[in-house]
């Protein structure tokens, strides 16, 4: 009997902010919107999840407009509001390339708008 098969390749852009929060158990979960271009030049929207170590690193080092490779497996959630059935699609990362570096925000200072060189000579060990 042949094996199911669910694993989904994606390169494309980040459309939104990626949301990082932390589950009630303590567990870190991060979601992302990637743009994934189809053969006619039109945009599919794919909602992606990151647990743990793979969402602080996206968190980390990629944000809005980024180009990322994402590998991962097609995940479908089902609830249930005000009596109607509902379901989702998203991709659960597994691994992340960034194919672009990170741009320097606001709150990291470039390296020649640092007060004054460290002499590491100066530095004890």
């Amino acid at each position: 009997m042949a094996k199911d098969l669910n694993n989904v390749n994606l390169i494309g852009r980040m459309v939104r902010e990626e949301e990082i929060r932390a589950t009630s158990t303590g567990k870190k979960v991060l979601t992302f919107t990637l743009a994934v271009n189809n053969a006619n030049d039109a945009a599919n929207f794919i909602e992606c999840v990151a647990w743990e170590n793979t969402a602080e690193f996206i968190s980390k080092y990629a944000n809005k407009g980024a180009r990322i490779a994402v590998t991962g497996v097609l995940n479908q959630e089902s609830w249930e509001k005000d009596g109607q059935k509902r379901s989702k699609l998203n991709v659960v990362v597994r691994d992340v390339q960034l194919l672009e570096n990170k741009p320097m925000t606001k709150t990291q200072p470039a390296e020649e708008e640092m007060s004054e060189p460290v002499d590491l000579s100066q530095i004890p060990f």
